[in-house]
């Protein structure tokens, strides 16, 4: 074996082959010679090591001279001491590190905790720096985390809040959104913008916010389904009870102010058509009575307040045709029948013949 190229480390914790023959196994040194000084050189690494005494033994054995026995401990003495130098420069190195990473450990997690409104634990002051570099990283790492798991939880509610206030102020109603559901919370990086009193916040406002958004849906469906029932009583819309119409599939996204302005126009519409009816209803009344017309001579109608579709308007207006058809039909009896009725007014005001028959009567 070449000691004087092996690893230092390998060299001095090297341990006794399987195949080697016991300690007492290997040939004793003669009596008569001289026993060597060891610790001529003392080296704490060395000095008591069993690997270091098999190899006085094996170099006995082979009978190795005692001048070449001290040039290769002092060659294995140099290479310890270099490894040894060499790891204590790492281990400097090591140590500047964690020394230069600490403040910016503390200072990170010092900012995560104002963030997140937290408080931050003390370490316990008789740590030295490599329990306290871990245990500093161990927090952090805990820190990073809950900040992560906050910036992803309010960045969620804030584009939930947002798309909610975008749906009230389109459906509208009594009021838009209220401004304390809009207010601007502090931003996410400042001190508290991840805290859990930001968070309940937001929470608590959604949750209003989404309160409002269904109150004001239910409402758009209340007038949707008014809506609907106007426009099957004016006959704007056929009667299939399996079609919604158009507000009524829309009631989601329709503004509550459109739908409310659509349902009093449609009212209006239905008062005028009601107070068309009245009037028609009572001049076919008037008709029907100047023409002596019985029940069986008339056309069947709905009575005013159900009469307000087209198409019962219509029928009272065919009705109001064929009685004014009739009447002008029957104008000369008429007429007849309406100077027996002036004649004793006449006779009362003593009007002489010519004058009765100059007299014009403009309705029958």
């Amino acid at each position: 074996m070449d000691l004087e190229n092996a690893n230092p480390l390998a060299a001095v914790m090297v341990q006794k082959p399987r195949t080697s023959l016991p300690r007492a196994a290997l040939s004793p040194m003669r009596k008569d010679a001289p026993r060597q000084n060891w610790s001529a050189r003392p080296n704490p690494l060395l000095d008591g090591s069993a690997a270091l005494e098999e190899l006085h033994l094996l170099w006995a054995d082979c009978g190795l001279p005692q001048a070449e026995r001290e040039e290769r401990l002092s060659q294995l003495r140099e290479r310890l001491e270099a490894q040894l130098t060499g790891e204590g420069r790492t281990q400097k190195g090591e140590r500047d590190q964690l020394q230069q990473e600490e403040p910016k450990l503390r200072e990170e997690l010092t900012s995560l905790h104002h963030v997140l409104g937290s408080s931050q634990p003390q370490l316990p002051e008789n740590l030295l720096l490599v329990p306290r570099h871990r245990a500093l990283s161990k927090s952090l790492d805990q820190v990073r985390t809950t900040h992560s798991q906050r910036l992803a939880q309010r960045g969620a509610l804030e584009t939930k809040l947002t798309q909610t206030l975008s749906e009230l102020n389109t459906l509208g109603g009594t009021a838009a959104a209220k401004p304390e559901w809009a207010e601007i919370e502090p931003d996410a990086s400042t001190e508290g913008g991840l805290s859990l009193t930001i968070i309940g916040r937001l929470e608590a406002r959604c949750a209003a916010a989404s309160a409002e958004r269904a109150a004001r849906i239910d409402e758009a469906a209340l007038l949707s389904s008014a809506l609907g029932r106007l426009e099957s009583e004016l006959g704007l819309r056929s009667d299939d009870s399996g079609r919604k119409s158009d507000a009524e599939e829309d009631a989601g996204r329709i503004a509550i102010t459109e739908l409310q302005a659509k349902l009093s126009e449609l009212e209006e519409e239905k008062a005028r058509r009601l107070r068309v009816a009245t009037s028609c209803a009572a001049y076919i009344a008037q008709l029907r009575r100047k023409l002596g017309l019985v029940d069986d001579q008339c056309a069947t109608l709905a009575p005013p307040q159900n009469a307000i579709s087209a198409a019962q308007l219509g029928l009272y207006e065919a009705e109001i045709e064929r009685l004014e058809k009739l009447r002008a039909e029957q104008i000369p009896r008429l007429l007849e029948n309406a100077k027996d009725r002036l004649r004793p007014l006449w006779e009362a005001l003593y009007l002489s013949a010519t004058e009765a028959s100059s007299t014009r009567i403009t309705s029958v």
